[in-house]
């Protein structure tokens, strides 16, 4: 994987050089159990297909070295329905404690969006998304007979959304992904891994880094839009359930605004709670894009 997917970044690196467009973001979380940092570039090669890379730091109190990771986002957009595609790579985290071994995890998120309304003329638009995704981690299993195994653990999920957009001024989104273990999850009580399992869903509404074995996450989204200033004024709710950890609430307010003629700024407030309100976090997001 890591090879293949080394191959593609090389590629992707030369095709900017042809492309038509490029945009770029950058993106920083930060709260008081880490610190992270994305950027990405996004280019349109052709008529229907987009290329992106991205890249991501994060500084987590749970490791004593920080993380790295690369993914290469691919769109195909063919107007009614498009096409995405996620290749990731997390690299190799060395543990410097001799009871866990080292930690990396790579995989694909994939999704397939499908436009069931699309009137230019009255501004209405309804997307369905459906998306599976895949990923496989190295770290340490941690199992109910208090037996810590180092080895490398499987997961998929399953993902499913609407999106509806009215009038370029109102704006609403759910969905809902479900996990499953090929390597099997009843005995286990936690995973010592690097990824973060938000990876693997097609929409989330939620900023924290989540590392317990997920169950299942649904959410939802409204966004207030005023095309006319390209701004808006979002706001997000996210439920989840994990194996042998607490469920979990998210909820988030955030304001999209252009700060000139080509730069957009997005800024988010997120606050995450677990079902007893406890382990409370206050999460801060902010982004910058720009388009050449």
């Amino acid at each position: 994987m890591k090879k293949i997917l080394s191959l593609l970044l090389l590629v992707t690196c030369c095709s900017f050089s042809y492309a038509h467009t490029l945009d770029t973001n950058v993106a920083y979380t930060g709260s008081s159990d880490f610190n992270r940092l994305e950027m990405q570039a996004t280019a349109a090669l052709a008529l229907h297909t987009f290329v992106g890379l991205q890249a991501k730091w994060v500084d987590e109190k749970a490791f004593k070295k920080d993380i790295y990771s690369v993914a290469l986002p691919i769109d195909f957009d063919f107007n009614l329905i498009q096409f995405n595609l996620r290749p990731f790579y997390y690299f190799k985290n060395k543990s410097d404690n001799p009871l866990f071994q080292d930690s990396l995890a790579y995989g694909m998120n994939s999704s397939m969006s499908i436009f069931l309304q699309s009137d230019e003329v009255n501004d209405l638009y309804t997307k369905a998304v459906l998306g599976v995704s895949f990923a496989r981690q190295k770290g340490t299993l941690f199992t109910k007979e208090d037996l810590a195994e180092n080895r490398y653990y499987s997961q998929l999920a399953y993902s499913v959304g609407f999106q509806q957009n009215y009038y370029r001024a109102f704006g609403f989104e759910v969905s809902a992904s479900a996990f499953g273990y090929p390597d099997g999850v009843s005995n286990a009580t936690g995973f010592r891994g690097i990824m973060d399992q938000q990876e693997l869903a097609a929409s989330t509404q939620n900023f924290d880094i989540v590392h317990n074995l997920t169950k299942y996450i649904v959410g939802g989204r409204f966004t207030r839009m005023w095309a006319d200033n390209n701004s808006s004024l979002y706001v997000g709710y996210q439920y989840s359930e994990h194996h042998a950890a607490q469920d979990e609430h998210s909820a988030l307010f955030g304001n999209t605004f252009w700060v000139a003629n080509r730069v957009q700024v997005d800024m988010a407030y997120n606050h995450v709670f677990d079902v007893h309100n406890h382990h409370r976090r206050d999460i801060f997001y902010i982004r910058l894009g720009t388009s050449f």
